[in-house]
Order: C-alpha cells, then sequence, then structure tokens
C-alpha cells in the first residue's frame, strides 16, 4: 500500500512538473515572438525612414539638377540674344533674314537665284551652308512664309504652384486691324505658354479642342461675313487663369472681280514624303474643294491635267519633275504651279506647299498646316486652313491708277495692302452702272479691260505694274482702275 501510495505521489509530481516545464516553454516561446515581431517593427521602420530621406535627397538633387538647367539655358538664351543684336552692328552690309529650313529645301530643289530673286537679297551659298548671316525666318522677307509646329521638348521656365495667379501668354499671329480681304475663312493662329497646364482655348464663344501642355500652339480656321468681324480669343489654365485678346478681320468684295482674268493655278498631286496614298488622295481632295469654295483663283481643272500627263505618256512609274511640271503648266496656260508635300507620321499629318510662277520659276510663297489628329475632319479642316493661308499670300485689292507712262503704270497700291512682286494685275475701267430696272438697285457696274501685268516693285503708299506686252499704256488715263488677279 505504502508503495502503491509513493507510486502514485510520484506520477502527479512527474506530470505537474512536465505541466510546469510546457507551460514555461509556451511562456518563452511567445515571448521570443513578440522579441522577433517587436524587432522587425524596429526594422520596418528604420528602413521607411531611410526610404523616406533618400527618396527627399533624390529629388532635393532632381530640383537642383533642373534649376541649373533652367539658369544655364536662360544663360545660353541672353548670349544668344546679345549676339543677335550686336551681330548687325559689327557688319557693314545689312544681314539678309531667311528661314533656313525653307532655304535648305528651296536649294535642294532649283537655283538659289531663282528662289530668291532679288539680287539685293541674295546669300552666298557658301555662307547659307555654315549658317552665317542668316536668322530666323520674319514675314517681312518674301521667299517663304511658315506657320511651325511648337517644339515639344522646351520647358517652360516657371511652375505651377498652389494659388497661382499669373495669367497664361497668349500671342497672336495678328493683332490689331487685318487689311481688308477676300475669301470668306480667316486661320486665327497663336501660342499660349502658362505656369500651369493649358486647359481650355475659347475662339468666338466657342471651345476648341486642343492638347494640352504648358506651352501650345493652335491653328483654327474662322466663317468671316461681309463686312467686319471681330474676332475673341480666350485661353484658361487649370487654376482658372485668363487671358484674352481680340482683333478684326474685314471682308470686303471688291466691285469688280475680273473672274475671267484671276491667277489660274494648277494644282499638282500630292508629293508623299511619308504614309499612305490614300491619305494624301482624301487630303488632296479637299484642297482642290476649297480652293473651289473660296473662289479666289480659277483653279485649273484637274482632269485637264490628268489626260495631258497621259497624252505626254507620264506614268507614276515615270512620275513628271518640277520642271516638266512647268511645261506642263505653259501647255495649260496656268499663271502658277501649286506643289505640295505631305508627310504623315504615326500621330500627325504635315503638309507644306509652294506657288511657284510659271513664267520665271520663282516661288511666290510658301505656307504649311500642322495637326496631331489624323480623323478625315481634321484633315478637312487644315486643307481649308492651308487654302486660306495661300488665298491670304494674294490678297484680292483694288486700287486707281496715279501715273502711266511707255509700258508702266503707277498705282495708290502699297505694302500696307500685302501685295508683293510678281503679282498679277488687271488695269480696267468702270462703265455704265448695271442698276435694277424696278428697284434701282446697283448691281455692279460693266467693266472695260485695258490691259494686264504685273507687280515689279512695291514700295510704301505706291507700286510700280509692269505691263505685258500686248498692253498700251495709250488706252490708259489717271483714275483708271486697277486690280490684282
Amino acid at each position: 500500500e505504502r508503495q502503491r501510495v509513493e507510486k502514485e505521489k510520484s506520477e502527479s509530481e512527474r506530470k505537474a512538473a512536465e505541466k510546469l516545464a510546457l507551460e514555461k516553454a509556451e511562456d518563452a516561446r511567445r515571448a521570443a515572438l513578440k522579441a522577433e515581431e517587436e524587432r522587425q517593427k524596429i526594422e520596418k521602420e528604420k528602413s521607411e525612414s531611410e526610404r523616406k530621406l533618400a527618396e527627399k535627397l533624390a529629388l532635393e538633387k532632381a530640383e537642383e539638377a533642373r534649376r541649373a538647367a533652367l539658369k544655364a539655358e536662360e544663360e545660353q538664351h541672353e548670349k544668344e540674344k546679345t549676339r543677335q543684336t550686336e551681330l548687325p552692328a559689327a557688319k557693314e552690309k545689312p544681314v539678309t533674314i531667311v528661314e533656313r529650313e525653307k532655304l535648305k529645301q528651296i536649294l535642294d530643289e532649283q537655283k538659289l537665284s531663282e528662289a530668291l530673286g532679288d539680287e539685293g537679297k541674295k546669300i552666298e551659298l557658301g555662307k547659307i551652308k555654315a549658317g552665317t548671316e542668316t536668322q530666323p525666318y520674319k514675314e517681312s522677307v518674301a521667299v517663304a512664309s511658315v506657320s511651325r509646329k511648337p517644339e515639344a521638348s522646351v520647358p517652360y521656365e516657371k511652375s505651377c504652384v498652389k494659388n497661382d495667379k499669373e495669367r497664361p501668354v497668349l500671342v497672336l499671329k495678328d493683332s490689331g486691324d487685318i487689311y481688308p480681304v477676300f475669301v470668306d475663312k480667316y486661320p486665327v493662329e497663336g501660342e499660349v505658354f502658362a505656369n500651369c497646364i493649358v486647359d481650355k482655348l475659347v475662339i468666338n464663344n466657342k471651345e476648341v479642342p486642343l492638347k494640352k501642355g504648358q506651352r501650345i500652339y493652335f491653328s483654327k480656321i474662322v466663317k468671316l461675313n461681309t463686312g467686319e468681324n471681330k474676332i475673341a480669343v480666350e485661353v484658361y489654365d487649370t487654376v482658372g487663369n485668363k487671358s484674352a485678346a481680340t482683333f478684326t478681320v474685314t471682308r470686303k468684295t471688291p466691285s469688280t472681280l475680273q473672274e475671267g482674268n484671276r491667277m489660274s493655278m494648277l494644282v499638282l498631286p500630292f508629293d508623299v514624303m511619308t504614309g499612305m496614298p490614300t491619305s494624301a488622295t482624301i487630303a488632296e481632295n479637299y484642297l482642290a474643294g476649297s480652293f473651289t469654295e473660296q473662289s479666289r483663283f480659277h483653279v485649273v481643272e484637274r482632269q485637264k491635267l490628268k489626260d495631258i500627263m497621259e497624252a505626254q505618256k507620264f506614268s507614276q512609274a515615270v512620275f513628271p519633275d518640277l520642271e516638266q511640271f512647268i511645261k506642263i503648266g505653259k501647255l495649260m496656260t496656268a499663271d502658277t504651279l501649286l506643289a505640295t508635300t505631305i508627310k504623315e507620321n504615326i500621330d500627325s499629318i504635315e503638309v507644306a506647299s509652294r506657288v511657284i510662277n510659271i513664267e520665271t520659276s520663282e516661288i511666290m510663297a510658301v505656307r504649311d498646316v500642322y495637326t496631331e489628329d489624323k480623323s478625315p475632319s481634321a484633315v478637312k479642316e487644315i486643307m481649308e486652313s492651308l487654302a486660306a493661308k495661300i488665298a491670304e499670300s494674294f490678297p484680292l485689292v483694288e486700287g486707281i491708277v496715279i501715273t502711266q507712262k511707255q509700258g508702266e503704270v503707277v498705282s495708290d497700291l502699297g505694302k500696307t495692302s500685302k501685295i508683293r512682286k510678281r503679282m498679277g494685275v488687271i488695269v480696267y475701267r468702270k462703265g455704265t452702272e448695271i442698276k435694277h430696272p424696278k428697284t434701282g438697285k446697283s448691281l455692279g457696274w460693266d467693266t472695260i479691260t485695258l490691259g494686264d501685268g504685273y507687280i515689279e516693285d512695291v514700295e510704301d503708299e505706291f507700286s510700280k505694274i509692269r505691263l505685258s506686252g500686248k498692253s498700251s499704256t495709250q488706252d490708259i488715263t489717271v483714275n483708271d482702275m486697277v486690280i490684282t488677279k
């Protein structure tokens, strides 16, 4: 019995000891887990703190680099500005201002003398290739006039901050009152710079779709009514700052259009640099349609061009060059050629046109358009814009004869009327006024054509017109009328 009691007591003590040992082991395990969790928590907080510190340092370095880049760019701009202002003073002869990219195209296609025409504006070929005596293009030079797409990579010097109150900078191609135009569409063009993102563009109370950014370029066709047309442009950034500008365009129809004698233009098939021929055909059709609607030029029928090309045995395999097209233009009695190049990229279309005088092979005007929207409606709009720009280069204006002598007429049309050398001119005389027999309303004037020619020289207040061989100054008197073709 004693032994049994001792045995049970020993068993009970053993179990109690085992239980106690298990409890101590469990406590130790929990303590170890808690310690590990605490350690991991401390490590995590330490890593997060180090990561934030590293990010802060990286941001500070990036900001310092950005400021240094902006400062360097600003210093470069100042140096360039100083160089350009000092350069003319260092030379006795005036600096000829040209658009270098367009000159390169001209040099590739025909002789420099033919492109520039005027002896006083020639530059030596070596100087052009070296880039000396050249500056960015300005409108005063009649070699080329191009609206360029914006430089997407140029950073704006200021940054958007909370509660920014600085208004966007709106720069319009035109300002003030524009000399009267004939066509019923006008391209409104400009650029906007802002601290914050340019969010909205409104022209004549209609919002215009745009690709948002701190620096944007825009071009939009506006429909004109006869008489004065006020054009209002408004821009807004993302924080609500607004800038606005207005100018007036007057649409005026001359008393006589001399429709039978308007400048005739042969529109050549588009030269496709890159992209699909289908896009070029669509754009070509839209451009031809735009010229027909505006009624500014006498556009030679394209079917006639096709017939002559077939008669001359031209094909796509042996496509005519510019010299051959000039010969074709002479066969079709056209005054000018419109040679157009289209370049289609993945996300944009760029179209450039040159108006070429068939008689002299001179380039009379260069105009281009650009869009990042390749939809048919966008292509149609840029073709309307291109047609309007070309028409703007050859204003339809009328004046009077001031003096006349053998083979030459002086008119009161000067530089303010935007006429240019080599533009065709009709000299005519108003005859009997035509009135409605019942209402007595004037329906226009009967006209007598006295001669034609081209503008030889343009001064501020007058221009000299060289008459063609078939015209005679004997029939022309002071106060007779002149009108551009």
